[in-house]
């Protein structure tokens, strides 16, 4: 294939029972120009064979089986693979309208913008919710701060990147499976890019099929992946307009893993003990525990039962 607009990238991994949808919403878009890498991560169903199926019917789609390595790892795999003028990835789960690529295609050749982002739907078992991502300034830093505060999505399939980014700026995925595409967004945006935003929503998020997907697993493998995430940037994004911004995402993990119960008391006060005094000295700090746990888990007995417990143990090593 030649001069291909547009590689759409996706990465494929226990996913038979609902990647036929993903692929014809993606082959029924009304824009032709672009190729779809269907990667197979050694998935042990038969997911392998639905996308070979695919791959003899429409030309447009190319498909590649490799060993189990992981999502980010597969990911990567993908960019070094592709060859259109511009990136997008989708996961088997999810599905898209078919004027998709269309109007993220037009965007970008009418603004010549680096990265069109645009909302999206979150597919859950009570419906389908609109999710805005408009952004506040223009500068890459403005919108980078509004992706390490939650404001903004850091998944990579609402977001149409021109390829030579990754090269030019030799952005790659991280080693780890958690957070690898919020590291891509940031990573970009630590650069002189420009950006673009689409008020409108035609990507479809499923939530609740995919019991596989890792951003549902609390586990300590994630927890290592964040901690991982954090002390890369911090040190990038050594300035005062950040600060506050690494004490959420480190108030956060720890309200994570202390409800989580994953660390030991000491294993627990050690993970970012520079915070340790600011939840001590401020109760807005308290407050602000308070209101991630009921945030993160919805439970307010647990959100209570875990501050206590918290407070109990910062004393005890005071």
């Amino acid at each position: 294939m030649q001069n291909v607009e547009i590689s759409v990238i996706v990465p494929v991994y226990k996913a038979e029972s609902y990647l036929r949808r993903c692929i014809d919403s993606i082959l029924s878009q009304t824009f032709y120009n672009f190729e779809l890498l269907l990667i197979d991560d050694g998935s042990p169903d038969t997911s392998g064979r639905i996308c070979d199926e695919y791959a003899i019917v429409d030309k447009r789609v190319r498909v590649f089986h490799r060993q189990n390595s992981g999502v980010s790892a597969t990911r990567q795999f993908g960019i070094d693979n592709a060859i259109g003028q511009y990136t997008i990835h989708a996961d088997p789960d999810d599905w898209m309208d078919v004027n998709y690529l269309a109007v993220l295609h037009k965007e970008a050749i009418c603004t010549d913008a680096d990265i069109i982002i645009c909302d999206f739907y979150k597919e859950t078992r009570s419906g389908s919710e609109y999710v805005s991502q408009m952004f506040i300034g223009h500068l890459p830093k403005d919108i980078l701060k509004q992706f390490l505060l939650h404001k903004l999505h850091g998944a990579l399939w609402n977001k149409l990147i021109r390829r030579s980014l990754y090269t030019t700026y030799q952005v790659r995925f991280p080693s780890y499976n958690c957070w690898e595409d919020l590291f891509v967004c940031c990573s970009l945006l630590t650069h002189n890019v420009t950006v673009s935003y689409i008020n409108k929503a035609f990507y479809h998020y499923d939530y609740f099929s995919n019991v596989n997907s890792i951003v549902r697993k609390q586990k300590l493998m994630s927890l290592q992946s964040q901690i991982s995430f954090i002390n890369y940037f911090e040190p990038i994004l050594n300035e005062e307009e950040f600060s506050d911004v690494f004490i959420f995402l480190k108030c956060e993990e720890k309200c994570k893993v202390f409800a989580s119960g994953i660390l030991c008391y000491k294993d627990f006060y050690n993970l970012f003990s520079e915070i340790n005094p600011y939840y001590m000295k401020m109760f807005k700090g308290w407050m602000f525990l308070f209101n991630i746990i009921i945030f993160k888990y919805n439970y307010v007995g647990e959100a209570v039962w875990s501050i206590l417990r918290l407070i109990r143990l910062l004393q005890k090593k005071r």
